[in-house]
């Protein structure tokens, strides 16, 4: 995402992309699914996610793609609620089991990011369960 410059219109309507946003459309057309885990800056998401996920809104890329989320913060509602309307205006797939929230994160870890408080371990461990099923499940049909 730091080598991607920032969204400009313009530069998608030529059809001739730098390499870095056409490098970063391909990994998203490859993958099976996409897991975005994000903080919260200013109640909003970080510049860098939004400026990313700007560069795929003239595609199709997310479109029913399975995507889960997690949004670690301090709060995160604001955050989390911003990525839930993109990521469903850009019609990606998203299930109530696919999204998580962790308010309060910096309480649930320690200082070498390992996560310490169960509950939170136990919902992580939860929705890659959940996620991966789901994949498991959609290439099967």
């Amino acid at each position: 995402m730091a080598q991607l410059p920032h969204f400009n219109p313009d530069i998608d309507k030529d059809g001739i992309l730098p390499n870095s946003i056409q490098d970063f459309r391909d990994k998203i057309h490859e993958a099976d699914s996409v897991l975005i885990c994000t903080p919260e800056y200013v109640f909003s998401l970080p510049g860098s996610l939004k400026n990313a996920i700007e560069w795929t809104v003239s595609t199709t890329l997310f479109s029913h793609k399975p995507v889960a989320i997690i949004t670690a913060a301090a709060s995160g509602e604001k955050a989390h609620e911003s990525l839930l309307l993109i990521m469903k205006t850009i019609e990606a797939k998203l299930s109530p089991q696919s999204q998580l929230l962790i308010s309060g994160g910096k309480s649930k870890i320690n200082s070498t990011g390992e996560i310490t408080d169960p509950a939170t371990l136990n919902k992580i461990k939860e929705l890659i369960s959940d996620f991966t099923k789901a994949l498991i499940e959609a290439k099967r049909s």
